[in-house]
C-alpha cells in the first residue's frame, strides 16, 4: 500500500443506505481505529481526520504516517489513495 518512497493520503468512506446503519458502522470503525492507535502505543505524527454526518456518511482521511500504521485497517475497509485534502481545518482530527 504505502512505501517510504510514496507518501500518500488514504480515504476510508463509511456509507450506508439507512441512517441507523451508517451511525453504527461509523461507531464501529471509530472504536476499532482508536483501539488500534492505543495498541500501537499512540504513535506521534499519526493523524486521521473525519468529516461527515449520519445522513451523508463519514469520510476518514489518513495522513501518510497514519496510512503506514493502519494499513491493515485501511485495506479491510477498502480505503483508497487520495490527494492531500485541502480542507483539513474543516475536519475533526480524531487521532
Amino acid at each position: 500500500m504505502t512505501t517510504p518512497a510514496v507518501r500518500q493520503w488514504y480515504l476510508v468512506r463509511i456509507d450506508a443506505p439507512r441512517h441507523p446503519t451508517v451511525h453504527a458502522s461509523n461507531r464501529a470503525f471509530h472504536s476499532v481505529l482508536l483501539d488500534a492507535y492505543h495498541d500501537k502505543g499512540d504513535p506521534k505524527g499519526c493523524h486521521v481526520y473525519r468529516i461527515g454526518n449520519d445522513i451523508t456518511g463519514f469520510s476518514y482521511f489518513f495522513s501518510p504516517e497514519a496510512a503506514q500504521q493502519f494499513e491493515a485497517l485501511i485495506k479491510l475497509w477498502q480505503g483508497v489513495g487520495v490527494s492531500e485534502p485541502t480542507n483539513l481545518q474543516n475536519m475533526k482530527c480524531v487521532i
